[in-house]
Order: C-alpha cells, then sequence, then structure tokens
C-alpha cells in the first residue's frame, strides 16, 4: 500500500517536472559534437536512468560477492556443525541403566 502511494507520488512529481520544463536544450559536447534541441525534462530523465543503471550494475558485482561470501560461510557453518556433532558422538559417555523399580531399595553388589 504505501509502495503503490510513493509510486503515484514519484510519477506525480515526474509529470509535472516534465510539463514545467518543456522548453528546447542543445546538449554541446567535446570535439563540436552536440545533440539536437530536445525538451529538457527529457534530458534530466536520461541522466537519472543511466545514472541508475550505472549505479545497479555497480550494485550488482558487490551484492554478487556478498552472497557468495554468505554461501561460503552458510557452508563452513554446516560443516563445522557436523563436526561439533562428531566430536560430541565421540566423547558422549555410555547411557547409564535404567533401574529396576523393584531393585530401587537394594544396594548395589560390592
Amino acid at each position: 500500500m504505501i509502495r503503490g502511494l510513493i509510486l503515484v507520488f514519484l510519477i506525480f512529481i515526474g509529470a509535472t517536472f516534465a510539463t514545467v520544463n518543456r522548453e528546447e536544450v542543445r546538449i554541446r559536447f567535446f570535439f563540436d559534437w552536440e545533440t539536437g534541441p530536445i525538451p529538457f525534462f527529457l534530458f534530466i530523465f536520461i541522466a537519472l536512468g543511466a545514472g541508475w543503471v550505472v549505479g545497479s550494475l555497480f550494485g550488482w558485482g558487490e551484492r554478487r560477492k556478498l552472497r557468495n561470501k554468505g554461501r561460503e560461510l552458510s557452508d563452513r557453518i554446516e560443516s563445522l556443525k557436523e563436526e561439533v556433532e562428531a566430536l560430541r558422538k565421540e566423547t558422549q559417555p555410555p547411557p547409564a541403566p535404567a533401574l529396576n523399580p523393584a531393585d530401587a531399595g537394594k544396594s548395589p553388589p560390592a
């Protein structure tokens, strides 16, 4: 619900920005290369989109590294749990024999 409201708000802000900034601009780059006249809002939206793509690509690489590290640590945790369980089985004393209720009052043989 809240995400939907935020999305509607962002669409409203974007539409308002586009209608207010409709004047055409030319973008000049190095070596006398320039764009044709394009609406200013379109230039801004293209720049935002390019920044989003570049940022996502950098973030994707970092997330991939973290996922791999997490997978390695999970595997290490599982192997350590298995090792601990094996050590517990080795060092666990045998269970005490069950007492017969009829023998409860008698003393153990000497």
